[in-house]
C-alpha cells in the first residue's frame, strides 16, 4: 500500500462530474479537492471496503486486503488523490462502523465527508461454482450518483489479474493516465489464500495486535517475497510497533518478570533478616543485589535508547520515576543489610548462593552476576547524583538522574557521601599506615564522585575543593598528580573542552556571533543530562533571548535548531522533532538534508512539514484548490520599485506569478497576475494583494492575501472569468 496519498487525474470530457476539470485542463496542475486533507492538487478518492456477498465469513476480512490492492494500484495512474485505508479505517472506528458489513448510502456520504473525499469506490465479492466476481462503482459523496461501474470475473486464484482488470475498466471509464507501471505490480499477489492471510494480518494490526500482526505478515512476506504490498504494510507495522513502545517492553522478558517475582518474594519478610541463618542472609542479600538488576532493566522501557545517553520519554515521567525511587531504596536497604552482617563477617558475592533455577533465568535475562566490589554506597550515588544505572554487565547513564528530579534526594546522596568521608578519613587516622592504603581509597573515591557531581551541576569551586581536600589528606597518592592537572583544567590554567565550550556559549549569549553560537552549542548535552528533554526548550530559549535572526545569524540559528531537530528524533520525541524542523526550515535550513536525515529516523515520521513553513495556495471557482509546491519565493528588485511572487509546481511547468508596484514606503499596489498552464499556455489578469507580513531582509518570509481574475476562452468562442482567492507565505530571495 503506498505509504502516503497518490494522485490520479479524473479526466472524462462531456462528464457533469469532470466538468470544473475540462474547463482548466489547459491550465494544468494545481487542482486540489477542497478540503486540507488531500495533499495533491485533484479531487479526494477513497475505497471503502467492498461487501462480501460470497456466503463465506473468512472472507469477511477480504475486504481490507482488497481495499489495499485497488489503493495500491491506482498509486499508478494520474489525477485524483488516493486517500490510504488507514485513514478509512480511523473514520470506521469514530463511526463505530468496523465491524459494518454494508454501508448505505446515507453513511457512505457521511464517511465521504469525513474523509475528505469527493468520490468513493465501492462494491461487491460474489463466488459462485468457483466463479469470483467484482463489483465496482465510482460514486460522488454529494450526489450520490454512480459516474463510473465495472465488473471483473474468473476464477479465485486469479485474484489479482480480476483486480487489475477492474481497475482498467475504472480508470478507462475516466480516462486516466498510466505513470508508474511498476508500481501496479507492487499488489501482485499469488492467489486468493494469499490475499486472505494478509487481510488477516492487516486486520490484527487495525485491532491494536500489532506482535500477532507482524508475526502473520512475516509468514506472507516470507511465502511471497515479491509482494511489495506485503513488505510495506510489515514497515508500517514495525513503525507502530515502535511508537506503541511494544517493542521497548520486550526488554522486561519472561525471565526478567519473573526474577521480579523472585526477589519480591525472597524479599518479603525483610524485619526477619537478622534472625537468618548465614545461609539465608547470603541469598537474602543475592536477591537484593539482583532485585537492583532487574529494576535497572525495568526502566530501560521508559527511556529512550538509541544513544549512550538514556533519556525519560516523553509521557513516561511518573513511571519512570516511580522505578527510579524504588530502585534508590534497593541500593539503601542493601547497604543497610550489609552494614548489619558486616558486623558479625565479611560478606563478598562469592558468598551468596542462589538455586540453580533462579541462575538459568538470571543468564537467560542477560542480568549479568552482581558483585559488592562495586561498593554499594559508590552504586548508590552514581546512580542518584550521576544516573549510572547497571543493566547486566553493561552500565548506562540515564537523564535527569534522580537527583536532578528530587532535590531531597540529591541532598541525601551528598550527605551519604560526607558520611562516607568522614568514617573513612577517621579509620584511616587509627589504622597502622602498613594497613592504611584501603582507607584512603575509600575516602579518594568518594570525593572524587562528589567533584564529578558538583561539576555535572556547574558548581566547579565546590568541585575543587573536594579534589584539594584529597591532595590535602593524602598529598603522595597514587592519583594525585592527576588530581593536580584536573584542578588546573577546571581553573583554566590548561585546555579542557567542555569548560570551552561553555564559556563559546556564554560568549555566544554576549555577542551573537556565528562561530560562538555553533561551537556553543555542544553545551546542549550537558543540559540533557540534567533536564532531559526539557533541555531542548531550554537550550532554544537561552539563544532566543540574546539574538535576534538576521542575516549574519541565520544560518547559526538553522544549525542550532537542526541539532535540537535530530536531538528530538534520536530520543524519540517525535512531536518535538517535527517542530523544531518546522523552526530549522523557518531560518531557511535546507529541506533536502532534513528529509536525507528522516529517512535514517523511521520511527519518526516528519511528514510534509515544509507546507507549515511556506505556502502559495487559492481556490477558485468556488470548489478549486490551487497549491503550489515548487520555487515559493518572493524577489524585490534593486531600487524596491517591484516586489514579485513566485510558485510552481512539482513535475511541469505551471507557475503562478504576481507583480506589485511600490506606491510608498512598504506599501504596494498589485499590478499584474500571471498563471502559466503544464502546457505552457499563460494568461494575465488583474489582481489585489494586501501585505501581512514584509520581509526585511532577504531570508524572511513575506505573508499576505491576494486574489485574480483571469479571462478564459471557451470551446464555443465566448470568455468566462476564473476568479482566484488565496494566500501566500514566501521565503526573500
Amino acid at each position: 500500500m503506498p505509504r502516503s496519498v497518490r494522485p490520479l487525474r479524473l479526466v472524462a470530457p462531456g462528464r457533469p462530474l469532470l466538468a470544473p476539470l475540462v474547463a482548466l485542463a489547459a491550465v494544468g496542475a494545481g487542482l486540489l479537492g477542497p478540503r486540507p486533507a488531500a495533499a495533491a492538487d485533484r479531487p479526494a478518492l477513497s475505497v471503502l471496503y467492498f461487501e462480501n456477498r460470497t456466503g463465506q465469513a473468512d472472507y469477511d476480512v477480504l475486504r481490507k486486503g482488497l481495499a489495499d490492492m485497488i489503493v495500491t494500484d491506482l498509486a499508478a495512474w494520474d489525477g485524483v488523490t488516493v486517500l490510504e485505508r488507514e485513514r478509512l479505517e480511523a473514520v470506521l472506528a469514530e463511526l463505530k462502523l468496523q465491524q459494518t458489513k454494508f454501508i448505505d448510502a446515507t453513511r457512505r456520504q457521511q464517511i465521504g465527508k469525513l474523509l475528505g473525499a469527493q468520490y468513493v469506490l465501492i462494491g461487491t465479492l460474489n463466488l459462485a461454482a468457483q466463479t469470483l466476481a467484482i463489483d465496482a462503482q465510482l460514486v460522488e459523496v454529494k450526489t450520490g450518483a454512480v459516474r463510473v461501474a465495472a465488473r471483473a470475473r474468473g476464477a479465485p486464484d486469479r485474484v489479482f489479474e480480476l483486480e487489475q482488470e477492474l481497475v482498467n475498466k475504472i480508470t478507462a471509464g475516466i480516462d486516466a493516465r498510466l505513470k508508474n507501471p511498476g508500481q501496479r505490480r507492487a499488489a501482485k499477489v499469488q492467489d486468493i489464500q494469499t490475499l486472505l492471510a494478509y487481510s488477516k494480518a492487516v486486520d490484527l494490526a487495525d485491532r491494536g495486535r500489532l506482535d500477532e500482526a507482524h508475526r502473520a505478515m512475516m509468514q506472507v512476506v516470507s511465502r511471497n517475497p515479491m509482494l511489495l504490498m506485503a513488505r510495506d504494510a510489515r514497515e508500517r507495522i514495525l513503525k507502530q510497533l515502535d511508537a506503541s513502545g511494544k517493542r521497548r517492553t520486550e526488554l522486561v522478558s519472561g525471565a526478567v518478570v519473573a526474577l521480579g517475582r523472585i526477589c519480591d518474594q525472597g524479599l518479603k519478610n525483610e524485619r526477619g533478616f537478622d534472625a537468618l541463618d548465614e545461609a539465608g542472609q547470603r541469598r537474602f542479600l543475592a536477591l537484593r543485589l539482583l532485585r537492583s538488576r532487574v529494576l535497572g532493566r525495568v526502566l530501560r522501557q521508559h527511556l529512550s535508547s538509541r544513544s549512550h545517553l538514556y533519556l525519560i520519554l516523553r509521557g513516561q515521567e511518573k513511571d519512570a520515576l516511580r522505578v527510579m525511587r524504588a530502585l534508590a531504596e534497593n541500593h539503601r536497604r542493601l547497604i543497610d543489610e550489609l552494614g548489619r552482617v558486616s558486623k558479625k563477617r565479611t560478606v563478598s558475592w562469592f558468598d551468596m548462593k542462589l538455586d540453580n533455577d533462579t541462575e538459568r533465568l538470571v543468564r537467560d535475562a542477560q542480568l549479568g552476576r552482581g558483585s559488592l566490589s562495586d561498593e554499594p554506597v559508590s552504586t548508590l550515588v552514581s546512580f542518584v547524583l550521576l544516573g549510572r544505572v547497571r543493566d547486566g554487565d553493561n552500565t548506562y547513564t540515564v537523564g535527569p538522574a534522580l537527583g536532578d528530579l528530587d532535590p531531597k534526594e540529591q541532598k541525601a546522596a551528598f550527605e551519604l557521601l560526607d558520611r562516607e568521608v568522614t568514617v573513612a578519613m577517621g579509620l584511616h587516622a587509627k589504622t597502622p599506615v602498613a594497613q592504611q592504603a584501603q582507607h584512603e581509597h575509600r575516602a579518594a573515591r568518594a570525593l572524587e564522585e562528589k567533584a564529578t557531581a558538583l561539576i555535572r551541576l556547574d558548581q566547579d569551586e565546590a568541585a575543587v575543593a573536594a579534589y584539594q581536600r584529597i591532595l590535602d589528606a593524602f598529598p603522595t597518592g597514587h592519583r594525585a598528580q592527576w588530581i593536580e592537572n584536573r584542578i588546573k583544567q577546571i581553573a583554566g590554567a590548561t585546555h579542557d573542552h567542555e569548560r570551552s565550550t561553555r564559556e563559546r556559549w556564554a560568549k555566544a549569549l554576549t555577542d551573537c556571533k556565528d562561530m560562538d553560537i555553533r561551537v556553543g552549542d555542544a553545551t546542549l548535552h550537558r543540559k540533557l543530562v540534567r533536564l532531559g528533554l526539557a533541555a531542548l526548550a531550554v537550550h532554544a530559549g537561552e539563544l532566543e533571548k540574546a539574538c535576534k535572526v538576521g542575516v549574519k545569524t541565520r544560518s547559526a540559528f538553522a544549525y542550532v535548531y537542526g541539532s535540537l531537530a535530530r536531538t528530538a528524533a534520536v530520543h524519540e520525541d517525535c512531536a518535538s522533532y517535527r517542530a523544531w524542523t518546522r523552526k530549522y526550515l523557518e531560518v531557511g535550513g535546507s529541506v533536502g538534508d532534513m528529509q536525507a536525515y528522516a529517512k535514517r529516523t523511521p520511527w519518526c515520521e516528519l511528514g510534509d512539514v515544509t507546507k507549515n513553513v511556506v505556502w502559495f495556495k487559492a481556490t477558485y471557482d468556488d470548489h478549486w484548490s490551487l497549491e503550489l509546491d515548487r520555487h515559493l519565493t518572493t524577489v524585490r528588485s534593486h531600487d524596491g520599485k517591484v516586489l514579485s511572487l513566485f510558485g510552481g509546481r512539482e513535475g511541469g511547468r505551471a507557475q503562478l506569478s504576481i507583480y506589485l508596484d511600490a506606491t510608498g514606503p512598504n506599501q504596494f499596489r498589485c499590478r499584474l497576475a500571471q498563471w502559466t498552464g503544464m502546457g505552457g499556455d499563460r494568461r494575465e489578469g488583474s489582481c489585489s494583494v494586501t501585505l501581512k507580513k514584509l520581509a526585511r531582509e532577504p531570508g524572511e518570509l513575506d505573508e499576505g492575501v491576494f486574489t485574480a481574475s483571469f479571462p478564459t476562452p471557451t470551446p464555443n468562442g465566448r470568455t468566462r472569468t476564473i476568479e482566484m482567492k488565496g494566500d501566500f507565505r514566501l521565503r526573500r530571495h
